[in-house]
This record gives structure tokens, C-alpha cells and sequence, in this order.
């Protein structure tokens, strides 16, 4: 018996002296706030934003350390939509990835964030957004 606690002392040692892995690491708090839309491209139709008719903005909001709400604020000549949900957040390399049911929604690397998605009349739609904390929706 002494002799297999001897052997495996040093595999305990190497164990407990390895890096602390945080198991719920707070993805959300570093990426809340206000994204406003730079470019938008709806079904191979691309458009620098804002533009004099379009405006599009994205506000994140802790939910928990891997959740967000999502609002998203579209305003097509004068008229504003806003569509709510809430993206579950995933680290993936450089970036974090917002999911909806498992399936990516978009990222955020940095201060970007990026939406791909299709719309419920077919339309794909391509965001891109910059953060601005200064900006309300």
C-alpha cells in the first residue's frame, strides 16, 4: 500500500499544482452594451451604415455569465422595429459566439460583433457593428 501512494505522489502533486481552469467564466459582462451597425448586407444587397433611411443597433444585457438579451433596433425610413431574445455566449478561440437553440447567431471579437441570420421571409442577413458605449437604444 505504501508503495502505490509512493508512486502516485507525484501524479497527485502534478494534478494539484496545475493551472485553476475557471469552469463558469463570466462571458457577458465583457460584452454588454450598445453595438451600433456599420454595415448590413440583406440578400447580397450591401449598405454602409447609418445611412438617411436605415439605422441598426444591437443592446446586449447580463442575463447571467453566459447569457445576454438581445434587442435588436432596426429604423427603415422613420419607421423603428425591435425584436428581443435572449443569445446563450460561448468562448470559441478569439471570439465569443452567440447561440440561439445551439445554433450560431453571430460573434463578438474585440469591440465587433457580427450577426448572420436568416429572416422569416427567406432574406439572409448580414450585420456588422461596432460597440459604443456612449450610445442608447
Amino acid at each position: 500500500m505504501k508503495n502505490l501512494l509512493f508512486a502516485l505522489l507525484p501524479f497527485l502533486l502534478f494534478i494539484s499544482c496545475s493551472k485553476n481552469v475557471e469552469l463558469n467564466p463570466d462571458l457577458a459582462s465583457g460584452i454588454v452594451g450598445v453595438y451600433d451597425a456599420t454595415y448590413a448586407d440583406i440578400n447580397k444587397t450591401a449598405s454602409a451604415l447609418p445611412s438617411p433611411d436605415v439605422t441598426i443597433g444591437l443592446r446586449l444585457n447580463f442575463v447571467d455569465v453566459k447569457t445576454v438579451g438581445c434587442t435588436l433596433v432596426t429604423t427603415i425610413a422613420g419607421k423603428k422595429n425591435e425584436t428581443t431574445g435572449n443569445l446563450n455566449l460561448e468562448r470559441s478561440d478569439d471570439k465569443i459566439r452567440l447561440l440561439i437553440s445551439g445554433s450560431e447567431f453571430g460573434f463578438i471579437k474585440g469591440n465587433q460583433l457580427t450577426v448572420q441570420y436568416v429572416n422569416k421571409d427567406g432574406s439572409k442577413v448580414l450585420i456588422k457593428a461596432n460597440k459604443n458605449m456612449e450610445s442608447v437604444l
